[in-house]
């Protein structure tokens, strides 16, 4: 009994043995095949120019010398190298027949443009020369209409009543008398305050400014001190101190309506 369990414990360890070394052996071979898939990217490159598809042929040959598959690989080299040249060629064609129709695209386009502008130029002159022609005949028109109005007479022209002897003028009307000048028994001035409120009062045109002064201080009492502010005119800006009071509103322009202002000192 204990034999057999050695046995069956030898035949697993030989399994796993084995088990190990195919791994190996597996791990191996793919990293041998990306190796070769690593070189074959590396030296791709030399199959896209022609200066080094000699260069390419010697790298693969050293690559695969060990390999049975060599004659054929070489004819896969040589039809690879081939194929390239004659991409290489097609692609110079497309490339040059693609540039050749560019310029004649270009011509083409050139031609069409010039084509427009000497249309456009033809246009304008038939224009013109219509244009032209219709003021001639509306011209020939006018003359024979005036011709076969007037004859050999000359129709009366409006600037020639000018030189014509002038009707001896009427008598000029007598001047209108002057109109009388406006008298005014009273006028309005609008006072502005110093709160910003109006107010419109209504004095007589020989009232002096001492007596606006005189109404402003009664409106403000004992607040407003008579020496803290004065009256002011809009416009022209003036103030009016106590030796304008003498002054009538008639004299300073309020008549028949003015504005003062209540300015502080």
């Amino acid at each position: 009994m204990a034999s057999r369990v050695e046995r069956i414990q030898q035949e697993e360890a030989l399994k796993k043995e084995v088990a190990v070394i195919a791994a190996q052996r597996k791990l191996e071979k793919e990293k041998k095949r990306k190796e070769r898939e690593r070189e074959l990217i590396k030296h791709r490159k030399f199959l896209e120019d022609d200066k080094k598809l000699g260069r390419a042929r010697n790298v693969f040959k050293q690559l695969f010398a060990r390999t049975k598959q060599q004659g054929l690989f070489t004819m896969l080299i040589e039809w690879r190298v081939k194929q390239c040249r004659a991409f290489k060629y097609v692609e110079l064609e497309v490339e040059k027949k693609r540039r050749q129709q560019g310029k004649s695209g270009g011509e083409a386009k050139e031609a069409i443009e010039q084509m427009v502008r000497d249309q456009a130029r033809q246009e304008a002159k038939k224009a013109k020369a219509e244009a032209a022609a219709y003021k001639a005949k509306i011209k020939a028109d006018i003359a024979a209409d005036r011709e076969r109005r007037f004859g050999n007479k000359r129709p009366v022209d409006e600037n020639s009543s000018a030189a014509a002897p002038a009707a001896p003028a009427a008598p000029a009307a007598p001047a209108a008398a002057p109109k009388a000048k406006k008298t005014y028994d009273s006028c309005t001035v609008m006072l502005r305050l110093l709160d910003g409120s109006n107010q419109k009062v209504t004095f007589k045109p020989d009232d002096t400014l001492g007596t606006v002064h005189e109404h402003v201080a009664r409106l403000w009492g004992a607040s407003m001190p008579p020496d803290s502010w004065v009256l002011a005119n809009t416009y022209p800006v003036e103030k009016y101190s106590q030796e304008h009071f003498h002054k009538t509103l008639k004299e300073i322009g309020m008549v028949p309506r003015g504005a003062l202002a209540v300015q502080r000192l």
